[in-house]
């Protein structure tokens, strides 16, 4: 599975930026570290509308979010 795949799985039917999608694309994460992040994200009470708004923070190493 792609990285960007992985975005849609886990936001599917929210709107994820152009910009995200090539953050996350070029970023050195990959899927797991992607999914890692995405929980802390929901963990810390955002919502899958904030995180898809924000989806370049899924490309970030999930230990300094």
């Amino acid at each position: 599975m792609t990285k960007t795949k992985t975005l849609d799985v886990l936001l599917g039917g929210h709107e994820i930026s152009d910009f995200s999608r090539r953050w996350v694309e070029n970023s050195d994460t990959n899927e797991e570290n992607i999914r890692r992040a995405y929980e802390i994200l929901k963990k810390m009470g955002l919502t899958d509308d904030k995180i898809a708004s924000q989806a370049q923070l899924l490309g970030r190493d999930p230990e300094t979010i």
